[in-house]
């Protein structure tokens, strides 16, 4: 049977869900207009089709995870910038304390400094995960079991090993 183009688009899908010819057949009986197709037709689309499509799959879904920040140098540079800049901002830039606010005291407006720690605390959280993402900062597990079947962890930090 001759095929018309939306037709050989339907059996694509179909032969590429993996689909059996008496499954596509099926379908194909409920599609205005109704068509049939054979076993062969079907075998020659899979060897066409599928090797295609599998590879169009495969490197769509591999390839976010070949580029971006999913590459760990990537991550690090990105990291380094947000460090240099918070750097900058609290050292160069003397930010470590700033106004919190303004009040008037005689008719004259008086700095309330405070210390900033919302930006300390983020350049810290950069510097952890820079120190995580290089391998700075390793968890090691001592496991002990007892006769009884009892099972201990102790989780040790590296801060608390160098005590």
């Amino acid at each position: 049977m001759k095929l018309d183009k939306l037709q050989r688009q339907q059996i694509k899908g179909w032969v590429v869900q993996g689909l059996s010819t008496s499954e596509i057949n099926k379908l194909a009986e409920k599609c205005d207009p109704p068509f049939t197709v054979a076993r062969q037709q079907v075998s020659d689309y899979k060897k066409r089709y599928t090797p295609v499509v599998k590879a169009m799959i495969e490197a769509k879904q591999s390839s976010p995870l070949k580029e971006g920040l999913a590459i760990k140098e990537n991550r690090i540079a990105l990291l380094q910038q947000l460090a240099d800049a918070m750097r900058r901002d609290l050292i160069d830039n003397d930010k470590t304390w700033i106004v919190e606010r303004v009040v008037t005291v005689g008719n004259q407006p008086v700095e309330i400094e405070g210390f900033n720690h919302q930006e300390m605390n983020q350049m810290r959280g950069v510097l952890d995960d820079l120190a995580k993402e290089t391998g700075g900062r390793t968890i090691n597990a001592n496991l002990n079991v007892r006769e009884k079947g009892e099972i201990t962890v102790t989780f040790i930090n590296d801060r608390e090993k160098n005590k």
